[in-house]
């Protein structure tokens, strides 16, 4: 899957909107004084909008890992959480393979 990698960040266009730009300072999202709505690249909006399932699975991992008690806990741990299927969901959404 092609992206913008990041770091990515906010910034203040010159028309006085907050865009995100990529590490390079390339727009990812932006507003235009069209007032034609947000535009960007389909893989970064997919990206985005993925965000919130991302961190689920993310979470779920951390706290598994903050836990302690070994490789087999932690592993009992993601399975009791279904961490796979959310990483599966997560990165589909991220992919543009579901909405």
């Amino acid at each position: 899957m092609e992206y913008t990698k990041g770091p990515w960040k906010w910034k203040k266009s010159e028309f006085g909107f907050k865009n995100l730009v990529g590490a390079n300072g390339e727009d990812i999202l932006y507003y235009t004084n069209d007032d034609d709505g947000l535009h960007g690249e389909e893989t970064d909006k997919s990206l985005i909008a993925a965000a919130p399932e991302m961190y689920e699975a993310l979470k779920i991992y951390g706290d598994g890992l903050r836990l302690g008690g070994g490789l087999n806990s932690l592993l009992d741990y993601l399975k009791h959480h279904d961490f796979a299927s959310k990483v599966e969901q997560a990165l589909s959404k991220a992919e543009g393979r579901q909405p």
